[in-house]
């Protein structure tokens, strides 16, 4: 087996940083799923992290996927705040939640960050971080892909099959933004519309508006700007960097030791990860399967995958069904450790020769093999990026011979010295239609797995946004129960309140009596104020605007009964305050009445003729606007007069005419 040799440890036996990080971060990570979820992109972006070794803010979804909580522990320590949006899907309305929900808890959160990071898989992250770029345009935006995003494996356009952002709104805001790029630079690129994909969206947008364009390798790049369906090449390569997958330092193999059983007496192979079509074993298993008898029982290969059932079928009836261990996949850290416990592992590329001029595609778990130390055998495409490193053991995917002749090499480094000719052609036709049939079967019941799994997501999605929406309700009936209770418990107090106001009333139609006697007189008064008012600011365009509502005001009177209103709605608006008022509002709202109905600040005509909606029989006829606006004009934004144009909550508007002289 390998020695380690770890150097100075940086983590406790509680997965805590033995000298922590300081807690002040400037940067934001933005990405669809995130530890504990266990997700490769998430995975990715924990290992940048924590090899910067800087505290960062992260935004994600929540998804309800497979966790991974060990892991979460370590990667916790380089969280300072971790904020979670409802969205879970890729779907347009994930998409657009994300953005949304994702913008409002930044708003909360109220802080300005230098850096933000998205990376793709998921499609959400990239618009997230595109709205933080618009609001902050100094912040530094790093966008990073992990795979092509407008193509599917087999380089097919992937396609809407609704429209994406039919919000006019939102269309607006971007193409003002490419607009405003194209004006300052000379460019002409174009602008966006509610009918372009979310998938071209995904790519166009962070190429346009990233200050730096992340890609995993030259291939997945040359690709990207190959297909897409307009010139970028040169706009997007000089902001654009290659940066592989990180590989972890070797104390991250050893925090957790597995106790999963590994004979030193056999030549122990290991795969890790996806078993699908598209990176299929036809030939390995082939060349495993024709060695002698007496080296096969010299070899464990030990397989840990979600598809146990599926590659229990693909080697069935074959002689190596007692050599292949198939295991569940088991979380992060102790993969870590299980790599260095192998003598070899398999990595394979994605077969594309069919479909791609060069696979675009990088395995990620080659970077997590390489920090092990363990050897590798890379079973490669010829124009992949993984066929150009520099690998212990390569063969050609999809040659057999190549595959049979790396294994034999292989063997013989661990003391296996094996005679197999691999010459049988007919038994290799034989087992390679066998085998090539049952893949095509593995990789079909692979997609109609990836299918329920999309079809689950999007159904968790919609449950969650259903239970959302009912916890809202159900709230609101609560809130009205209780109010039926409070009013039923306060029934006879109000009974003794209803026989007061019948004495209120009295004394208000005596009032009324003196009232119309008086008004004549009052009206001529204030006919008299109006024109020395207007003489006196007859210069004036802004006093002269208000002098006109005054006077209409003043005429108003005599058409709405205003001086009925003044002179009869105070009990009436004193009993309104108290009996439809919450308590906690109660007292500053009767203080703030009381101000007002004796303020100039408020122009009764200007907010009877400017809120026609408001019920005037009710309003300007028995109680009056006055009472109107406190108890409710101010939480619906009305404007009490032409000139005040802010908005004020009613502790506010109550301190301001406090101070009024």
């Amino acid at each position: 087996m390998k020695e380690t040799l770890i150097q100075e440890k940086l983590f406790n036996e509680d997965l805590t940083l033995k000298t922590p990080l300081d807690e002040e971060t400037d940067e934001l990570i933005i990405t669809g799923r995130f530890p504990p979820v266990m997700d490769t992109s998430g995975l990715v972006l924990s290992k940048r992290i924590m090899l910067a070794g800087k505290k960062v803010d992260v935004i994600c979804g929540d998804y309800d996927l497979k966790k991974d909580e060990t892991f979460y522990k370590l990667i916790k320590n380089f969280i300072n705040e971790k904020f979670i949006v409802s969205s879970n899907s890729d779907t347009i309305y994930g998409i657009q939640t994300f953005r949304k929900e994702g913008m409002e808890l930044l708003h909360a959160f109220d802080k300005e960050y230098d850096k933000i990071y998205s990376r793709s898989w998921t499609l959400g992250s990239h618009f997230l971080a595109l709205d933080y770029k618009i609001e902050h345009p100094d912040v530094k935006w790093t966008a990073e892909f992990s795979d092509p995003m407008r193509v599917d494996i087999n380089n097919k356009l992937r396609k809407d099959s609704e429209i994406v952002f039919n919000d006019d709104e939102y269309l607006e805001k971007i193409n003002k933004q490419i607009s405003d790029l194209n004006q300052q630079n000379s460019y002409d690129f174009p602008l966006i519309t509610k009918y372009d994909s979310r998938y071209f969206l995904t790519e166009y947008l962070p190429f346009l508006f990233a200050d730096e364009i992340v890609f995993t390798n030259k291939n997945q790049r040359q690709i990207m700007l190959k297909r897409f369906p307009f010139d970028m090449k040169s706009y997007v390569i000089r902001k654009s960097k290659i940066s592989r997958h990180p590989t972890l330092d070797e104390e991250f193999y050893h925090i957790m030791e597995s106790d999963y059983h590994v004979d030193e007496d056999y030549v122990n192979f290991g795969y890790f990860g996806t078993f699908y079509g598209k990176r299929h074993w036809e030939h390995v298993i082939l060349a495993f399967e024709m060695l002698e008898e007496d080296i096969k029982e010299k070899i464990k290969i030990h397989i840990f995958s979600n598809e146990d059932l599926l590659i229990k079928d693909l080697i069935s009836n074959t002689s190596l069904e007692e050599h292949i261990i198939i295991n569940q996949t088991v979380d992060f850290l102790e993969f870590l450790n299980l790599c260095t416990l192998m003598d070899v592992l398999i990595v394979n590329d994605t077969i594309t020769e069919n479909f791609f001029d060069k696979n675009p595609y990088l395995p990620s778990k080659y970077a997590d093999y390489l920090g092990s130390k363990t050897k590798i055998w890379a079973l490669c495409e010829k124009s992949s990026i993984m066929n150009t490193f520099e690998i212990d053991y390569k063969s050609d995917i999809t040659l057999f011979s190549s595959s049979a002749t790396t294994l034999k090499e292989i063997l013989k480094d661990f003391g296996l010295e094996s005679n197999a000719e691999f010459d049988d052609l007919e038994l290799i036709r034989h087992y390679q239609n066998r085998l090539t049939t049952l893949n095509d079967v593995f990789y079909s019941k692979f997609l109609q797995k990836e299918f329920w799994n999309k079809r689950y997501n999007d159904l968790n999605s919609e449950t969650l946004t259903l239970k959302r929406e009912h916890d809202q309700l159900t709230k609101q009936f609560d809130e009205k129960s209780s109010k039926l209770d409070y009013v039923g418990g306060e029934f006879d107090e109000i009974h003794l309140q209803n026989t007061q106001l019948k004495e209120y009333n009295y004394e208000l139609q005596k009032a009324l009596a003196e009232s119309n006697s008086n008004f004549d007189n009052l009206k001529k008064e204030h006919l008299k104020l109006h024109n020395i008012t207007k003489n006196s600011f007859k210069h004036n365009e802004e006093s002269n605007d208000m002098i006109d509502l005054y006077k209409e005001e003043i005429i108003g009177y005599k058409q709405d009964e205003s001086l009925f209103n003044r002179l009869i709605s105070n009990p009436l608006s004193r009993m309104y305050i108290r009996y439809k008022i919450p308590r906690k509002e109660r007292e500053v709202t009767r203080k703030l009445f009381e101000k007002v109905k004796y303020s100039s600040w408020f122009n009764r005509y200007y907010y009877i003729h400017q809120n026609n909606d408001v019920d005037k029989f009710c309003w300007y006829k028995l109680l009056s606007p006055e009472l109107h606006y406190v108890c409710h004009g101010i939480d619906e934004d009305r404007r009490a007069n032409a000139y005040e144009k802010r908005k004020l909550s009613k502790k506010a508007l109550l301190k301001i005419l406090e101070h009024k002289k």
